[in-house]
Parts: structure tokens; sequence; C-alpha cells
């Protein structure tokens, strides 16, 4: 059924005014003009007022201060703060005694990690994981690497094997007589 063009006057200024269909509706029944939800919403959007988003209420700006860039030391170290937390927080919950993290034993030769982000490891710089991925963002030794390698010198020593004279498969047959 057609729309009036008094009834459609009616529905367009109420929406502008911001009333929600549900009222619009009970409006238009008094005028004598029963319709739906749907009807009200197509008019309006016919006549390019609906899904404008959602009303803004305007509130005071405050300035927020500058972020500063955390050094991947900074931000390793925070990582672990918050994996060391989350730990905690996880045995508290499951009734476990909270065991405080074991000191880290260097090896001997093995340089001590500068903390890189796996994300953040450039050509050149070692690609050991250093850390437990599994308890925070994964992070790399970071130092120089040996040409030819992925590894510094001191994970080299760790991570590769020598080279082995490959055995050899030739076997003699044997006459049996």
């Amino acid at each position: 059924m057609p729309w009036d063009p008094v009834h459609r006057e009616l529905a367009l200024t109420l929406w502008k005014t911001g009333c929600g269909s549900a009222r619009i509706i009970e409006a238009l029944a008094a005028a004598g003009k029963p319709t739906t939800k749907n009807a009200v919403v197509c008019v309006a959007y016919r006549a390019g007022l609906a899904f404008q988003g959602a009303r803004q209420v305007t509130r005071p700006q405050v300035a927020k201060p500058a972020r500063v860039p955390l050094t991947p030391e900074e931000r390793a170290e925070r990582e672990r703060a918050r994996a060391a937390r989350r730990r905690e927080r996880d045995a508290a919950a499951a009734g476990r005694p909270v065991t405080p993290p074991r000191p880290r034993v260097q090896p001997a030769g093995v340089p001590v990690s500068l903390a890189v982000l796996l994300t953040d490891v450039r050509d050149g710089q070692c690609r050991y994981i250093a850390d437990d991925p599994r308890a925070g963002p994964a992070t790399c030794c970071g130092h120089q690497v040996m040409p030819g390698s992925s590894w510094c010198p001191g994970h080299r020593a760790i991570c590769a094997a020598p080279a082995q004279r490959p055995a050899s498969t030739f076997v003699r047959f044997r006459r049996v007589a």
C-alpha cells in the first residue's frame, strides 16, 4: 500500500529527530497508518536518512602524551615479566605452589643474548632462539654471525654437528663355491 505524503513526512521528521522505529510506528498508528518497522526503515533509506552510523556523543578531546617506542631489550623484559605473572596466576588458579624461575646458566663460549625479537632479527644477526617461545614472544641472540651461517660462533658450536665422512655403501660380492 503506498504511503500518503502526510504519513511519509511524519515518519521522516520523527526519524530526523532521532526517534526509534518503534516510536515512529506508534505515531503512525495514532495518525491512522498502521505499518511495520521494515516499512519505516525503507522510507528513511529511500530518503537518504538511514544507515548514517551511530550517533556521536561529543566529548572534550584530551591531549594524549606522545608514546616513546621501547627498545628491544625493554620490550623483551616487559614480555618476560608478563609471562612470569601469567605463570603465577595460572599456578595459583590450579592450586599448585608457585615455583620461582630457575636462574639461567650460560655455557662457556656462548654469548649472552641481546634479546632481539624474532620478527626484528636482520641479516647478519644470530637467529638462535634464546628464550622459551611458549613463555612469551620468541627472542633471538642477535650477535654477529659467522659467514655462511645463521648462528654466532658460540651457538654454531651448540647447533651444528661437525661434518663426517659418509660411510661407504659398496659391498664386495663373495662367490660361494
